[in-house]
């Protein structure tokens, strides 16, 4: 079995080439506008807390946890929402996604979200 490794980009290149990953599972295929990163940055990196999964030195996957309120029984229950959750196609079935969303769960649940929402 492998031996997937779960934390932040180590650099804005790895925080790249999730965004490449995500948006090939996304739309098919990386957009060409020289611009499109910078709108990955504004609106999903800048948002969240941006967690990938690695094997070895290998980026595997990725997703962004948001931080975000539900109202229950009239009170603001602290949640994560888990999104653009991806996972490089030879990496599929080998475990990749259970390691990223479990240890990103266990963190949620550690900093007080008890709800998630993907």
């Amino acid at each position: 079995m492998s031996s997937f490794v779960v934390d932040a980009p180590r650099s804005d290149d790895e925080r790249v080439a999730y965004a490449r990953l995500f948006m090939h599972a996304l739309i098919g295929n990386v957009p060409s506008a020289p611009d499109w990163m910078d709108g990955v940055r504004d609106r999903v990196f800048a948002q969240g807390e941006t967690r990938v999964v690695r094997e070895g030195n290998d980026l595997a996957g990725g997703l962004v946890v948001f931080e975000f309120g539900q109202y229950w029984g009239g009170r603001s229950v602290p949640c994560a929402g888990i999104s653009a959750v991806a996972v490089a196609p030879e990496y599929r079935g080998r475990g990749a996604a259970r390691a990223l969303l479990e240890r990103s769960l266990r963190e949620t649940r550690e900093q007080g979200r008890t709800i998630s929402a993907l």
